[in-house]
């Protein structure tokens, strides 16, 4: 059976929750409470390339990380581990041990990281976006 967009999105979201960050199906409407870390995934691109046959989906996918409430400087270093390279926080981490994300035709691999730092929205959070490109066989 071929991988939806909606697998791939729920695949990324439990590989996160391994990392003690909540993933949520939607951006937070106005405030996340005592819920951080949570993040979501949004698919930020796609592609159709019929060049192999069959079709094929290639494209980006952007995961807004919400760390930690900017109240202090714990926060920041609270997003630190999570951006960081190693550790048992780390999404790269996380997100390396297995790029098929548990799916038999879905490939993918981190980036990147961006927009990192204070976030003026859901009442000042340390955030940052983090980008997976991705590639779906058909």
């Amino acid at each position: 059976m071929s991988s939806t967009i909606s697998d791939i999105r729920a695949a990324l979201a439990n590989r996160l929750e391994a990392t003690g960050i909540k993933a949520l199906n939607y951006p937070p409407a106005d405030s996340v409470g005592n819920e951080l870390p949570v993040a979501y995934v949004m698919f930020s691109s796609g592609r159709y390339d019929a060049t192999y046959g069959g079709r094929p989906l290639n494209g980006e996918i952007i995961i807004t990380l919400l760390a930690a409430s900017a109240e202090n400087d714990e926060g920041w270093m609270e997003l630190d581990r999570f951006l960081s390279a190693e550790g048992d926080s780390s999404i790269l981490v996380a997100l390396q041990e297995d790029s098929a994300l548990g799916l038999p035709d879905v490939s993918s691999g981190v980036m990147g990281f961006q927009n990192a730092g204070f976030r003026n929205d859901l009442g000042g959070i340390w955030g940052a976006d983090i980008i997976v490109n991705y590639i779906k066989a058909s």
